[in-house]
């Protein structure tokens, strides 16, 4: 995991396939202000009209409540 501020990655989704519309890649990156919270990452790989690739990606800030990592519970 990244842990310098503005700093992440991506990873290859290897559950992602043309039918399920699914990132073809995956990831975090640490928020380059504030409290350097993560943000989890999402691209997808595309070509444009002309036939140029590109990424196309998304970002989603994380709930500390809900982080796995952080959470005691059991199950």
């Amino acid at each position: 995991m990244a842990t310098e501020k503005g700093r992440g990655y991506l990873y290859p989704n290897s559950k992602a396939t043309p039918e399920n519309k699914q990132p073809h890649l995956t990831g975090e990156l640490v928020s380059p202000v504030d409290k350097g919270e993560i943000i989890k990452l999402a691209a997808w790989t595309n070509k444009s009209k002309r036939g140029d690739e590109y990424l196309s990606v998304q970002g989603k800030e994380t709930d500390p409540k809900f982080d796995k990592k952080e959470d005691s519970t059991p199950f």
